[in-house]
């Protein structure tokens, strides 16, 4: 059983090394509080009437792009309770898994370890994308 993990770590830093990294910002940011940011407000009312009413509603303040995310969101909401730090969670959760796909993407495109691990880094530590993948919106 350990030489399975060993391999899968030799074969696989840069995913290690990515969640490596992407626990120890989450744990630096503390993410997970009752308390909305900016426009954050829209996008959990959204959710939470989507959830009241079994279907899916979206508020005029917020953009239809959110579809996707009431859909993520509401399955976590019936599964453990509708809460703000959900809310944040799920799209926390969701970055990291986009940031993984990017790293698998750019080693099925022939870039080698270290530039792809680079690249999947500094796509999550880009502005934008560290700054929303903390709220809802």
């Amino acid at each position: 059983m350990q030489i399975i993990h060993l391999k899968f770590t030799r074969k696989n830093r840069g995913i290690v090394l990515i969640t490596c990294l992407y626990v120890l910002v989450f744990v630096l940011m503390l993410p997970l509080r009752d308390q909305a940011f900016q426009d954050d407000w829209a996008y959990i009312l959204s959710l939470k009437k989507s959830l009241i009413n079994n279907s899916l509603l979206i508020v005029d303040w917020s953009s239809s792009t959110l579809v996707f995310m009431l859909i993520f969101a509401g399955v976590f909401s019936k599964l453990f309770g509708f809460s703000i730090a959900l809310t944040h969670f799920t799209s926390i959760l969701l970055t990291f898994l986009g940031t993984i796909c990017f790293y698998l993407l750019l080693k099925r495109l022939k870039i080698d370890e270290l530039k792809s691990t680079i690249f999947a880094i500094l796509y999550f530590s880009h502005p934008w994308i560290f700054q929303f993948s903390y709220t809802f919106l």
